[in-house]
């Protein structure tokens, strides 16, 4: 389950692009997904390793897809996720405000969510928030926006877990494995 540069996979058998989408390009056209399934398959964990990966637009493209079908929780789920996307977008172009406004939109889309409802990726939410807020959000805005300054068109990045994301980073990533395998169940369920 890795990529051939040997990074770790969610969805290993959808293949990574060879481009990544450079904002002010025209933009590329839609991908075709395959048949469309739950938010919990695995075009939703494809969009994970397009994220992680440094392919922002195509994450959110594919999330985009998934939330078009989607309704109640789960759409405000994938909202937020397709937000999270965008602020990487945005720090592609090397604009901090937009990264912070979509952030604090993708926070918005999940504390929408009532409590108990999407158990399953119920831990993600409050590792985002500390993730994307106070003094770790901004280390990582500017990491994600260091990481743009010498980009080249169809580069891939930012990537959503710089290197030097520490514990708060390892933690995320652990719990997206976690909450990646079929037939977990979230530390809330009974």
């Amino acid at each position: 389950m890795s990529a051939e540069d040997g990074e770790f996979l969610f969805a290993p058998s959808m293949p990574l692009p060879c481009r990544a989408f450079t904002p002010g390009e025209a933009n590329p056209p839609h991908a075709a997904h395959p048949p469309l399934e739950t938010w919990e398959g695995t075009l939703f964990w494809h969009g994970w390793d397009l994220l992680t990966h440094g392919y922002p637009w195509e994450a959110h493209e594919v999330w985009e897809h998934l939330w078009r079908h989607a309704d109640g929780s789960s759409r405000s789920w994938l909202q937020g996720l397709i937000r999270l996307a965008a602020a990487l977008v945005k720090a592609r172009t090397r604009n901090a405000r937009a990264v912070e406004h979509h952030v604090a939109g993708a926070l918005g889309h999940w504390r929408s969510i009532p409590t108990g409802e999407l158990s399953r990726v119920a831990g993600l939410v409050p590792l985002l928030e500390s993730w994307l807020t106070g003094a770790t959000g901004a280390m990582n805005r500017d990491a994600w926006l260091d990481q743009c300054r010498e980009l080249k068109a169809g580069e891939p990045g930012p990537i959503l877990l710089p290197p030097e994301a520490g514990a708060l980073g390892e933690a995320l990533l652990r719990e997206l494995l976690r909450v990646s395998q079929p037939g977990t169940a979230s530390s809330s369920d009974p």
